[in-house]
């Protein structure tokens, strides 16, 4: 379906990728920036998704193409033109190449080598069209390659306990707890499979869960209480709350998306089947609640 919908936007001479395509990313410190309430306008839409897919603010010339695009396409709804948007971004280079330095930034704490950078980004495909990634080579894929690198292992004292140890204040924002610890390490002492074990926990309910709202859970649904404020560089306390800007529902919806954010939330059932992370971040993008983010679907 989505292969189909992009040959049609083409087809109707829609906006080149080039707009957004910036190969020649610096290192970045400040990974998404918080976007605003959503008043509906195609400014704030194109502007947010600058803000929270690229860690930037849009370019004079990027906006303005992008907002014309929407603007004047006679004969397709504005939620059609705008759900195209989403994934042509998601497919260019500056795309990728943010995501890759971002998860080498929170996880090893160094920006990508060139040669790094080139081998990472082609392995995660194009997160705008899921038949090109498989269901394999998604973000969680490069995450958990990268966890279970020799790297990560050696700066986490290079032993399986200190491997484990790191994993769950990466992923989970916890130390970990006695049992779950045991369970791990006896399995990389029976197997060795580093990234099999860095999958597994990433893919957990409970970084399912962290995945949404990095605050969670905390009373009162905290996620919702402290936000960055628009404009301001989005993130956590913890690697994985850095790589979604604070969880994806606070980052893109500025708070959870449904009440309550637990098992009913459909992003969250959404993980949990084993869909790819780029394609839940997709369809959240492409919602409503996302086009006017201060009325939650």
């Amino acid at each position: 379906m989505r292969t189909n919908r992009r040959q049609s936007n083409k087809s109707n001479n829609t906006t080149s990728l080039t707009l957004v395509v910036n190969p020649a990313t610096p290192p970045i410190q400040t990974f998404f920036i918080a976007g605003q309430p959503g008043d509906n306008s195609d400014a704030t839409f194109v502007r947010n998704l600058y803000r929270e897919l690229l860690g930037r603010e849009p370019d004079a010339n990027g906006l303005a193409a992008w907002t014309s695009f929407l603007a004047n396409n006679p004969g397709q709804t504005k939620s059609s033109l705008r759900t195209s948007v989403v994934p042509d971004i998601m497919d260019s280079q500056e795309y990728k190449n943010h995501v890759v330095t971002t998860i080498f930034e929170v996880f090893l704490h160094r920006a990508p080598d060139a040669s790094g950078l080139q081998t990472w980004t082609n392995v995660l495909g194009q997160p705008g069209d899921s038949a090109t990634h498989l269901g394999g080579h998604d973000e969680l894929s490069v995450v958990a390659d990268i966890l279970g690198s020799s790297e990560y292992f050696m700066l986490h004292g290079g032993t399986n306990k200190g491997f484990v140890d790191a994993l769950y204040l990466d992923l989970l924002g916890r130390t970990a707890d006695a049992s779950g610890e045991a369970v791990w390490t006896q399995s990389l002492a029976s197997n060795g499979n580093r990234t099999a074990v860095a999958l597994a926990i990433a893919g957990s309910p409970e970084a399912s869960d962290k995945l949404l709202n990095s605050d969670y859970p905390a009373a009162g649904n905290a996620g919702d209480l402290t936000l960055s404020p628009p404009g301001s560089p989005a993130g956590g306390l913890y690697a994985l709350a850095g790589l979604t800007g604070g969880g994806w529902e606070n980052l893109y919806f500025q708070g959870s998306a449904e009440s309550p954010p637990q098992a009913n939330d459909s992003f969250f059932q959404e993980l949990q089947s084993q869909a790819a992370w780029d394609d839940v971040i997709e369809n959240m993008l492409t919602s409503p609640g996302y086009y006017d983010a201060s009325q939650k679907p």
